[in-house]
């Protein structure tokens, strides 16, 4: 089952349910989003994998195995009545629960889970633009703006639209162009959610699929930038006469044109023009004409309003996701008593940002295609869940895979391990190692992970992935 099908069903309860919180896409299956720690921007709750509240899993053998924390919510007399087949290996343990969560297929097949939900709800979203560098400069101790709402400005609009004085933000998306601009900065939105009670949808709908998108509005947008001139011109001209131009065919093979000769011209301005294009046409700012009101929907249309087409697009895509700490606070180095906050996932989207420009900058000229997302989410209970944080931000790079995304991506990861953060089980992380999850998880959770796994039947799902890793 997809997670777009749960919704849909969920929804046509009645009354209305609906998941407290998910990530931002709906095409993937309910176990592999549970299995691999998927989660989204809402940074006052758990992330998805912690609505589960039981667990039927299929393990080595073939055995069929009940699972939940010690304090359960099942009677193991009815379970075995209505599953036969459960008996003697119906689990009531915090441990072997909380190692089953995020498994990475691990553990054997998951068949059903019990989750909780609750009543539906609609979710305001509001979108204001900026850069990353007026953000941080702006935001206030600790990030109070971006966290309360007043740096967007979406508190003041619900107490002024809906009376709601107090109001509260769930959600935090920080969405970067990794290719700078003239002055130096990188263009940024930032992305606040209240939730509301439900109500009729309203608001601009934003456009959330690049193939949405004319590619000849491509071409406005490039037109448009303050590096486009005369010289460019005819540039691009001679491109169009003597090697068929950028557009023509779909809007994938537009993009993958439009990379090959920017790379070829050292126009990183052009690449950065149309991802500014795509920012604004995907989450546009309330207030500004067309679009005088921010999008109010039903709140799963809003947690993942993409398509939930699973087939391969002819675009090659590729992506990574470390996870860090937001603002915690250590123990200060030599004074003892005294607490100092260390903002990690700032410090790393920083020097991302700053290796991105020297990348483009020197003479191989590589080009991030794609973008720089920051969600916040809160601390999860699985003992392999990357958000180990009451507030973990997770800094998600996607590129298109050519000419250069998938060796910047390998450079992400390399960055990563250097600052210390995890990486997303359901993305890139080829340098996942045991030294690296040992030095973010610890010993303990890995045994304890490694214990459960023995308990369920050992290692008939295990693979040169997880060898690697030393969980198998």
């Amino acid at each position: 089952m997809t997670l777009n099908f749960l919704n849909t069903i969920l929804d046509a309860q009645r009354p209305r349910l609906a998941l407290g919180t998910m990530g931002g896409a709906s095409g993937q299956t309910v176990a592999g989003a549970i299995s691999t720690g998927t989660h989204g921007g809402d940074f006052d709750r758990p992330p998805f994998v912690d609505q589960v509240r039981a667990i039927y899993l299929v393990g080595s053998g073939g055995a069929h195995h009940w699972i939940e924390p010690a304090a359960g919510i099942t009677d193991p007399a009815r379970l075995r009545a209505a599953f036969p087949c459960l008996a003697g290996r119906i689990h009531y343990d915090d441990d072997l629960f909380r190692a089953a969560l995020v498994s990475i297929g691990g553990m054997g097949v998951i068949f059903a889970v019990i989750l909780d939900v609750v009543p539906q709800y609609s979710l305001l979203q509001w979108n204001r633009w900026s850069t990353w560098e007026a953000l941080k400069a702006e935001w206030g101790p600790r990030a109070a703006g971006l966290f309360d709402g007043t740096w967007s400005g979406m508190a003041e609009f619900l107490r002024r639209q809906f009376g709601i004085m107090d109001a509260r933000n769930r959600f935090v998306q920080v969405v970067i162009n990794p290719i700078r601009e003239r002055d130096g900065t990188h263009r940024c939105y930032v992305s606040n959610r209240a939730q509301l009670p439900l109500r009729e949808a309203s608001g601009v709908i934003p456009v959330r699929e690049y193939s949405e998108i004319d590619p000849e509005e491509f071409r406005g947008a490039i037109q448009d930038s303050p590096d486009y001139g005369f010289h460019e011109h005819i540039h691009f001209a001679w491109n169009e006469i003597f090697h068929g131009g950028i557009e023509g065919g779909s809007p994938e093979e537009t993009i993958q044109r439009l990379l090959n000769f920017s790379k070829d011209r050292n126009y990183p301005w052009v690449v950065g023009a149309v991802i500014n294009y795509v920012m604004q046409r995907s989450f546009p700012h309330p207030g500004e004409p067309p679009h005088e009101d921010p999008q109010v929907d039903v709140g799963f249309r809003v947690m993942a309003p993409g398509g939930t087409d699973r087939s391969v697009s002819p675009l090659e895509g590729t992506s990574v996701e470390p996870s860090f700490s937001f603002f915690d606070t250590v123990p200060a180095a030599g004074q003892p008593g005294l607490n100092v906050v260390v903002p990690d996932v700032v410090t790393f989207i920083d020097a991302l940002l700053s290796a991105f420009d020297a990348g483009v900058e020197s003479e191989e000229r590589l080009f991030p295609a794609g973008y720089v997302s920051l969600r916040v989410s809160g601390r999860t209970a699985a003992l392999l869940g990357m958000q180990q944080f009451d507030r973990t931000g997770s800094v998600e790079v996607s590129l298109i895979g050519r000419p250069d995304g998938h060796r910047l991506v390998r450079q992400v990861e390399e960055l990563a391990r250097a600052y210390g953060g995890i990486l997303h089980w359901g993305q890139s992380s080829g340098m996942l190692d045991f030294p690296y999850l040992e030095a973010y998880y610890g010993n303990s959770r890995i045994d304890r992970w490694k214990a459960a796994q023995q308990a369920l039947g050992g290692g008939a799902f295990t693979n040169i992935y997880m060898r690697r890793m030393g969980l198998a």
